[in-house]
């Protein structure tokens, strides 16, 4: 048309991933928001229509949904929240344990800890309530549960003070730290262990009745344990020693610990204290290190309680109102919590070689759901260098620079862009000079929709129908501006005509079309096909074509035919082969049911797995109908997998011969392959060696 145009394009995985990033993911299919499985809120359960009459102190769930509350009677309650359904375990006045309680479960268990009953550690039938077993002490030491938790299998930790002796109150500041015993199923304590690192900073009862210490378990046995008072979390490892103990870092009233599959930390933010109208307690999560990862989306408010399950669903308790909330992981894109999401990427520098290049037009395939945006600015210099705190550093390095952070990037380079534009699909430069050109592309998602960017294409240099006007209509600077993006938009139509005149060719390659192209490149072939064949089998058709049709009509091609379509290589049986056979008067009846006499008849015979549907078996037949030889009858005969004499039986084709078995008459006993049952001298058959009154008698 005019002058050489040069571009750069960007569609490949590794062309994306020159540039930098932040809540962008790289695919074959182009750059989109990242995404990952959060928290969101699926049923909040009020607690307080459900027991008008009562508080709920404490809670805990099973794996299919199962709630187990103690209210502040002792009463203790079996909640299905999916039929709404709730029965008494143990009603109020049973005197096994009081309403200050704590409830954990194990398999096929429920346990009740208690410090101020007379059973400190009980354990209870699922049920019917039934008692199981009782602990008080270990070692002539009173238990005094301050915190428990199980691993939902077989293993109860509990929290306790040592040094109390037996029958003793633990009302007192101890020296020593607190133990966290290991008790099994059947109530035997397996395992003691506690650090000199983990140290009460209130006296035992008052740690308890404050609530101040959480504990959790992994599914890998590691322990986890919350002091709210120090604000801080200890995890002790399988074998008792303290593996890790950290701090959120920031001020909050931690109330509550939970752990997913992952072991990432959950902690409830307790605050009661006075609020705004905006409640600003959340749920904060850590990764197993104990690094801050953020706050979960999916939840707002306070926590008395967490608790997860093997699907990872999250259950928060909050006394403050009695409630109970659900959070269940969904695929949702990130950064979805407040807002929309957005995610950021900055090109790698394009660069033209030439200073002062004035660059025309940017190009982009994507894929746009309602409500989602792409919105695209550029930066042009004849410089790769910035100034970034008072030092000249190379723009590319800066972006690549893993050290200094996203929000860093964004908001030093802010000033540096174009004005930005939205969803352009195809989107002139506008005083775009300079030798390189980065590319600012932020994409905009909604709900769980994420737009899709698939190519980007820069082109260079500023080209223009306008120069192809008389010069009058370039003397005006604001019309000549107007005039030449008025003709850009028939340039750009011109334009992708004549690339796809210049891309042609693609369209004539059976590997690179698919769907009604690659039909329609078989039309120009006279291939007739229905639906039934796949586009793999289209291809290999269309690329064999050529040498199929100089052998078309005889055997060779049917059977690359037919064996394109079905996978396997029929057989096909000609008059010729069999013909010598057919002056044996034996031998003619038989043939002619099997193959017909006829000399200008052929059959093709196919296993039944190859034409398992009607519509498989009538294609077959079409091909036979399309590529035999003129004046000729092609028969088609499906091979059966059974044996039938003077029928299609062949053998090793379909039809085998197995080796021998054991004929068993039982599940223990069998007959073994070198013995035959026989019936010597056909005796006790009636009439032959069994005769009346000489070798057989009748008893009555």
């Amino acid at each position: 048309m005019y002058g050489e145009v040069n571009f750069f394009s960007v569609n490949k995985k590794n062309d994306w991933e020159k540039g930098w990033a932040d809540n962008i993911h790289f695919g074959d299919e182009g750059i989109s928001l990242k995404t990952g499985r959060q928290y969101v809120l699926s049923r909040f359960i009020g607690l307080r229509n459900l027991m008008p009459h009562t508080g709920i102190n404490d809670m805990a769930v099973e794996n299919n949904g199962l709630f187990y509350l103690l209210d502040d009677r002792a009463g203790l309650w079996v909640y299905d929240y999916r039929s709404r359904q709730n029965d008494a375990l143990l009603k109020e006045g049973h005197g096994l344990f009081t309403g200050q309680a704590m409830v954990a479960l194990l398999e096929d268990v429920v346990l009740v800890a208690d410090p101020l009953s007379e059973h400190k550690l009980t354990a209870f039938s699922p049920a019917n309530g039934q008692m199981l077993w009782s602990l008080d002490s270990f070692e002539d030491n009173s238990i005094f549960p301050l915190g428990m938790a199980g691993d939902g299998r077989n293993n109860l930790y509990v929290v306790t003070p040592l040094g109390i002796k037996a029958g003793g109150y633990a009302e007192i500041f101890s020296d020593n730290p607190p133990g966290i015993l290991k008790i099994d199923l059947s109530g035997k304590i397996t395992d003691v262990f506690s650090h000199r690192e983990f140290l009460l900073r209130r006296p035992a009862t008052a740690a308890r009745r404050g609530n101040s210490l959480f504990t959790a378990v992994s599914g890998d046995g590691f322990v986890y344990i919350l002091d709210s008072e120090a604000n801080s979390v200890y995890v002790f490892s399988p074998k008792g020693e303290l593996s890790l103990q950290f701090q959120p870092g920031f001020s909050i009233k931690s109330s509550g610990l939970a752990l997913d599959s992952d072991n990432n930390i959950y902690l409830g933010d307790g605050d009661r204290s006075g609020r705004e109208a905006e409640d600003g307690r959340f749920i904060h999560k850590f990764d197993r290190d104990g690094r801050y990862i953020g706050v979960v989306p999916g939840f707002r408010g306070g926590s008395d309680k967490l608790l997860t399950d093997d699907k990872n669903n999250l259950y928060v308790w909050n006394g403050e109102d009695s409630s109970i909330s659900i959070l269940e992981q969904r695929q949702k894109i990130r950064g979805s919590g407040s807002g929309l999401p957005r995610g950021t990427y900055f090109s790698a520098s394009l660069d033209s070689t030439v200073e002062e290049m004035h660059w025309h037009k940017l190009l982009l395939e994507a894929e746009l759901p309602d409500n989602t945006q792409i919105v695209v600015s550029h930066y042009c210099s004849d410089s790769k260098n910035i100034l970034f705190n008072e030092k000249t550093i190379n723009m590319d390095d800066f972006i690549k620079d893993g050290s200094i952070s996203a929000r860093e990037k964004i908001a030093h380079l802010s000033g540096c862009w174009s004005q930005p534009v939205v969803n352009p699909g195809d989107a002139l430069f506008h005083g775009a000079r300079g030798r390189y050109l980065w590319l600012r592309i932020e994409l905009i998602g909604s709900g769980d929709k994420t737009p899709v960017l698939k190519k980007a294409r820069v082109y260079y240099p500023r080209m223009s129908y306008l120069s192809y006007l008389p010069a009058v209509y370039q003397e005006d600077n604001n019309s000549r501006d107007f005039l030449e993006r008025y003709l850009a938009m028939f340039e750009s139509f011109l334009m992708d005509m004549e690339e796809k005149i210049e891309g042609v060719a693609k369209y004539f390659d059976p590997d690179a079309v698919s769907g009604p192209f690659l039909k329609w490149l078989a039309a120009w072939l006279a291939i007739v096909l229905d639906d039934s064949w796949s586009e793999e089998q289209l291809r290999l058709f269309i690329k064999k074509s050529p040498e199929l049709y100089k052998k078309r009509g005889t055997k060779r091609a049917i059977e690359e035919i037919i064996e394109i379509y079905t996978g396997q290589k029929p057989f096909i049986i000609e008059y010729f082969q069999f013909k010598y056979l057919k002056d044996k008067p034996e031998m003619k009846g038989l043939l002619a049911n099997l193959y017909g006499l006829d000399p200008y008849c052929f059959t093709v015979l196919i296993k039944k797995e190859c034409v398992e549907t009607e519509q498989r078996l009538l294609a077959v037949q079409k091909i036979l109908d399309r590529e035999k030889p003129a004046f000729t009858e092609a028969r088609l005969v499906v091979l059966q997998p059974w044996i039938y004499m003077d029928m299609h039986t062949y053998l090793g084709i379909n039809t085998y011969l197995s080796e021998l078995t054991l004929l068993r008459l039982d599940q223990r006993s069998a007959i073994p392959f070198n013995t035959v049952l026989v019936d010597v001298d056909m005796d006790n058959r009636l009439g032959l060696h069994s005769r009346m009154e000489i070798d057989a008698k009748v008893k009555y």
